[in-house]
């Protein structure tokens, strides 16, 4: 089980308003989130980027599902074949 089970599923986007520092996260579900700066100088560039940051989560947690499905995956077929673990640990090392 993962931490992230139960979340409103994706694809979850943003929308600015056009009011300066002011963002929602919405989904087909309708409005999961808004996301308002306190007017302590955030750049309003960061202030988006951290909005589509925020509307990217499930992709990236499913992404990173993946990933370590993988790496599990790598593991135990490394772990088979001590030469080829003692090749991916040289490799590893030399920065290839």
């Amino acid at each position: 089980m993962s931490k992230y089970d139960g979340h409103t599923p994706g694809p979850w986007t943003y929308i600015d308003d056009g009011i300066a520092y002011d963002s929602e996260i919405v989904t087909i579900k309708g409005v999961i989130a808004e996301i308002k700066d306190t007017y302590d100088g955030l750049p309003e560039h960061e202030f988006l980027a951290n909005a589509r940051l925020i509307a990217d989560a499930p992709m990236l947690a499913a992404r990173v599902e993946r990933l370590e499905a993988l790496l599990d995956q790598t593991i135990y077929y490394l772990w088979q074949d001590p030469e080829l673990l003692k090749e991916v640990k040289q490799a590893l090392e030399d920065g290839e």
